[in-house]
């Protein structure tokens, strides 16, 4: 099988279903940074001994761009749970807010965890233009928003 198709040539992209649009389009720019995303997760993971829970998150991010690079809904999308899972994480690892933090100052995979969270918040904002023109899921907002806000405490976790 061959790798490449040559539709990029041209400055286009095909969606799931076989739509082409601009490499430059706005809904390439928010599955290609949730792209971006999940590789920042893979340096985290990378530096953790239990992965599993950032693995989780890694997955679900390829449901969450599968959505985004899709006209139709594909087979599966992000729900309410995924959504709930995020929330039950975040109330598993409270942490004392005590202002913003220089990244990287106490570890690498405190920078790491920051990195992904800017990351995600960069991925909320194009997602939001987005939802502007097209039809985006409201699941698919509160799962990224609630996302940035689980890297956040579990970089600032990093530093206890």
């Amino acid at each position: 099988m061959k790798i490449y198709t040559k539709t990029g040539d041209n400055g286009e992209t095909s969606l799931y279903g076989g739509t082409h649009i601009a490499k430059d389009a706005l809904r390439v720019w928010c599955y290609g940074t949730i792209d971006e995303l999940n590789s920042a997760l893979g340096i985290v993971a990378a530096h953790l001994s239990n992965k599993e829970q950032i693995q989780q998150i890694q997955r679900k991010l390829f449901v969450l761009g599968a959505e985004l690079a899709s006209i139709t809904p594909p087979k599966e999308t992000i729900n309410d749970q995924d959504i709930s899972d995020l929330e039950e994480l975040i109330d598993q690892n409270p942490i004392e807010f005590k202002g913003f933090t220089v990244p990287g100052e106490t570890s690498l995979l405190n920078a790491y965890f920051h990195l992904a969270r800017t990351t995600a918040r960069k991925a909320e904002r194009y997602i939001v233009s987005l939802s502007k023109e097209e039809s985006v899921s409201s699941q698919v907002l509160q799962y990224i928003n609630r996302l940035s806000d689980v890297l956040y405490i579990l970089g600032e976790k990093e530093q206890e």
